[in-house]
């Protein structure tokens, strides 16, 4: 299902209709929801499924063995079609063979069931080689711990923690519960802020983290033991006011699926929880029913069952016992098919002969056409080869008569490419023509506008030889007067 902003659900962090800045993701194998941040994922991670339109499930181990369930049916429908035949004689060993696979955790497949490994007993005591202990555990600002307190060192074998009430003895129980990945209302608080300590003295604490200090031991007969080399490692979880959280493992940054991976290699199965006893828990299961009354329920049957690690079969005998009811049914339907087909081969007998005598029949038919059109074929053939014949003849009398045309359309080609050449000489004289007469065109223009010129300065001239006359005549008269 699609991760979307909402306002109307409840994360499992105890926080309901939240502002609208949280992307809240849905898981499809617990049917809740939850904020990105306290399932460490990132927004765009969120943003990235709801693009997709992916299904997405949470950590918890039935959650993950439901979505290896949906991604075995998916592998199943993708190969199942290219899936080569397998030989008659050997078809249902080699069917088991195919279907039958086992996983990197110890788990069976057969087909698209899915049967998760046993249960390892954790709580033997055939204690054998190096074991894992806490060292201590590191609590900064967490519930009634003002700055960083530690707890520790820790005996290797048994310690007790003891005080009065309200001193705070439960809190070392709720830190471990909070490294380990347990909601908040496991932890005795409807949120995760709620485990900031808050006090007269301390009031605007943004953020709290416990550290579990881990390293393996290898116990000696006369009781003493010895520290594992660079055995120890450190496991911290940090909540904040926003209610989200993060998890490290020696100061790196992980997600949870790596700190629970990282303990059940060291024998501590945060799933089924056999290393830890809670408060109240024994008389919880003093009281509990004998059998749950609805399927998420849980009586005594089912806290037995898990203990013993038979529940892991649960849903691989529903989904058999499922297949089983198909296969019964499929199997009857078709025995019953095969007495109706029976009963209609038995009746189809007459029919039969009859179909038979009539198919010998058109057999006879057939052969007869068969000779009839081998006739014809014959008969065709001595007819194409007098046809042949003429169709010789007649290419040749053609290729006499391409071979003239081939001298014909020589000789015409040479007359239209003389012509062409005419036609081309012609076109340039009487462009000469034409740029000739364009020339004494031009000369003409010039020799109008010269004349016109000349009438114009010989007029001018009479008229300066006239002034000029005048002029003598005034200078004649002029000397007579001096």
């Amino acid at each position: 299902m699609s991760a979307r902003f909402e306002t109307t659900k409840a994360c499992a962090c105890g926080e309901a209709e939240s502002s609208m800045t949280k992307l809240w993701i849905w898981c499809e194998g617990c049917k809740s929801w939850y904020h990105s941040s306290c399932v460490l994922m990132e927004d765009a991670e969120v943003e990235d499924i709801n693009k997709k339109n992916e299904d997405w499930y949470c950590e918890f181990v039935k959650c993950q063995e439901r979505f290896a369930e949906v991604m075995a049916t998916k592998r199943k429908s993708m190969v199942g079609g290219s899936a080569p035949a397998l030989n008659d004689d050997n078809d249902e060993q080699e069917d088991d063979d195919l279907n039958m696979s086992d996983d990197e955790e110890g788990g069976t497949r057969i087909g698209d069931i899915y049967i998760p490994p046993p249960v390892k007993p954790y709580c033997s005591t055939e204690s054998i080689g190096p074991r894992l202990i806490i060292t201590k555990i590191s609590n900064c600002n967490f519930k009634s711990y003002a700055g960083e307190v530690v707890l520790g060192p820790f005996s290797n074998c048994f310690h007790a923690i003891i005080g009065p009430n309200g001193s705070g003895k439960s809190n070392v129980i709720d830190s471990m519960l909070f490294v380990f990945g347990y909601r908040a209302n496991k932890i005795r608080c409807k949120k995760l802020s709620v485990l900031i300590h808050k006090s007269s003295a301390h009031e605007n604490i943004s953020s709290c983290s416990v550290a579990v200090h881990f390293a393996q031991i290898v116990d000696h007969p006369d009781g003493t033991y010895d520290f594992v080399k660079d055995s120890a490692f450190v496991i911290s979880r940090t909540a904040f006011r926003d209610n989200s959280s993060f998890y490290t493992i020696d100061k790196r940054r992980v997600h949870f699926k790596e700190v629970a991976k990282m303990l059940k290699h060291h024998n501590v199965d945060l799933d089924h929880n056999r290393f830890l006893i809670l408060q109240g828990e024994v008389e919880s299961i003093a009281m509990m029913k004998p059998k749950g009354a609805t399927e998420n329920e849980c009586g005594l049957l089912e806290y037995l069952e898990d203990i013993v690690g038979t529940t892991r079969y649960k849903h691989p005998l529903q989904k058999i016992n499922s297949r089983v009811e198909v296969l019964t049914e499929e199997s009857t339907d078709k025995h019953n098919r095969c007495k109706m087909a029976q009963r209609e081969m038995d009746d189809l007998n007459a029919p039969k002969d009859q179909a038979i005598e009539y198919i010998n029949m058109e057999n006879e038919r057939t052969r007869t056409q068969n000779l009839f059109f081998q006739k014809m074929v014959f008969d065709k053939n001595a007819q194409l080869k007098d046809l042949q014949e003429k169709q010789s003849e007649v290419n040749t009398e053609l290729k006499n008569h391409d071979e003239k045309y081939a001298e014909v359309n020589r000789v015409r080609l040479e007359k239209e490419k003389l012509i062409k050449e005419e036609m081309e000489q012609y076109e340039k004289l009487l462009k000469s023509k034409e740029e000739h007469e364009q020339i004494v065109t031009n000369t003409m223009r010039k020799a109008d506008s010269i004349n016109q010129t000349m009438e114009s300065v010989n007029k001018q001239r009479k008229q300066y030889k006239a002034q000029i006359k005048k002029e003598e005549e005034k200078l004649v008269e002029l000397k007579k007067v001096c």
